[in-house]
């Protein structure tokens, strides 16, 4: 019986290790299932967002074609970005007269219209910065004043004094002036 238990034994012995083995396995052929699906995932995705750009540039060529003016304005934009000019740029030359009375009329509507934005837009923020100016003066009305203060009293005789000094000043020139 001693020899059947030591077959039993290195029987379960192997057995766990086919489980090791078998669950090593297991997990190894997860995780390739894993990263082939992820590798398709991603192939789907890059997929379908080549597909999304080609439909956004199709789209952009058929606005371009349509609106020439929009082609330019692109060309300008790569111009500023410091991009090569593109070679097959084509230039329009604008006859316009510039001794045309309609259009000096129109230019000077635009301008005049303009000026008078820029002057209601500084209107409006000198509005608010007095609106502030206004709030701060009520809150320093608001404050109360020690008027027994040595300092406030030493202020108020230093305005009063220098206001008597431009007003004695100001009547000796009244004076004069008369006298001549």
């Amino acid at each position: 019986m001693g020899c059947n238990i030591s077959k039993v034994m290195k029987v379960r012995a192997n057995h766990k290790d086919d489980e090791t083995n078998g669950g090593r396995k297991k997990n190894y052929r997860l995780q390739t299932k894993q990263r082939e699906s992820e590798s398709k995932n991603k192939e789907i995705h890059n997929a379908e967002t080549e597909n999304r750009n080609l439909e956004k540039n199709e789209e952009m060529l058929k606005t371009e074609t349509s609106f020439p003016e929009l082609k330019e304005k692109q060309e300008l934009r790569t111009m500023k970005k410091g991009e090569a000019t593109p070679k097959t740029q084509e230039v329009e030359e604008m006859n316009i007269d510039l001794n045309d009375t309609s259009l000096t009329k129109a230019a000077t509507k635009i301008q005049a219209s303009f000026r008078g934005h820029k002057v209601r837009k500084e209107i409006k923020n000198q509005e608010e910065g007095c609106k502030e100016l206004h709030l701060n003066k009520q809150e320093f009305v608001n404050e109360e004043l020690d008027l027994t203060d040595p300092e406030l009293m030493k202020a108020a005789t230093k305005i009063q004094a220098t206001f008597r000094g431009y007003q004695t000043r100001r009547n000796i020139i009244d004076q004069e002036k008369d006298e001549k």
